[in-house]
């Protein structure tokens, strides 16, 4: 029988304290607010608590890789400054940055990231783009809340880091903020290399490595035992880029 919104109707099994509980299967995605675009998570829940998690991706065939494209292309044999790969790296992050703080509810600090993210990829000056950063950053370093927030969310010990800016994700989510602040400001303060570029270390890790499947691949984990709000923030920090997935015709012949 279905339920109002298709949701199913709910079952009941234990809970952690033993009590017999309702369980629900709920999908978070594909569409939601700051919610990376063609993931589905399937969810079973008891309360708002993540019992059983599973992933699926209805987007994303690898072919158009917007923000690992500089480096893509540098692979290819063109000419590719260093300041171009930094100047995308660095509205990646700042992409990611702008759905984490949308998703952690501080609105006016979302926007403020997507402006700026929208200014680098129109070319703006270094100088100009760092100034303002600067003081984005400093408002959102300063924020006690967003720290108590987003702290022993979504912990990846030290030994199972996966690819991302600063050499990798690790630690809790509070971390993996502070890493893309950090990453950000060097990425904007190299915009003007003329240098070649001359590696594959994209925005989220190595191009060629497709980081994206193995974020996914974790997610499950990193998922059960979190309540629904904090597990929206644990996908927000890793924020996985799905069209780095590969194509069905890769797939195949992979």
């Amino acid at each position: 029988m279905g339920a109002p919104g298709g949701l199913r109707m709910a079952d009941r099994g234990p809970d952690r304290d033993g009590l017999k509980l309702d369980r629900l299967h709920v999908p978070m995605g594909p569409v939601l607010r700051d919610w990376p675009s063609g993931l589905v998570v399937d969810t079973t829940l008891q309360g708002d608590v993540i019992q059983q998690a599973t992933v699926r991706t209805v987007s994303g065939s690898g072919d158009q890789r917007f923000w690992d494209e500089p480096w893509l292309s540098a692979m290819r044999g063109p000419h590719v400054t260093r300041g171009e790969a930094e100047r995308r790296r660095a509205a990646s992050h700042l992409d990611s940055l702008g759905r984490l703080l949308g998703v952690a509810g501080w609105l006016s600090a979302a926007a403020e990231a997507r402006r700026l993210r929208d200014r680098v990829l129109a070319a703006a000056s270094r100088e100009e783009a760092v100034r303002d950063y600067m003081r984005f950053e400093r408002r959102v370093r300063r924020s006690r809340l967003l720290r108590w927030m987003l702290r022993d969310l979504g912990v990846i010990e030290e030994a199972c880091r996966l690819p991302g800016p600063g050499g990798g994700m690790s630690g809790d989510v509070a971390t993996r903020l502070g890493r893309w602040l950090t990453e950000t400001g060097a990425a904007l303060t190299a915009m003007d290399d003329a240098s070649r570029l001359e590696d594959g270390e994209g925005p989220r890790g190595p191009v060629e490595d497709r980081p994206a499947e193995k974020v996914l691949a974790v997610l499950p984990d990193l998922l059960v035992g979190a309540e629904l709000a904090a597990a929206r923030l644990i996908v927000a920090s890793l924020d996985p880029d799905l069209d780095q997935l590969r194509s069905v015709h890769e797939a195949v012949h992979a």
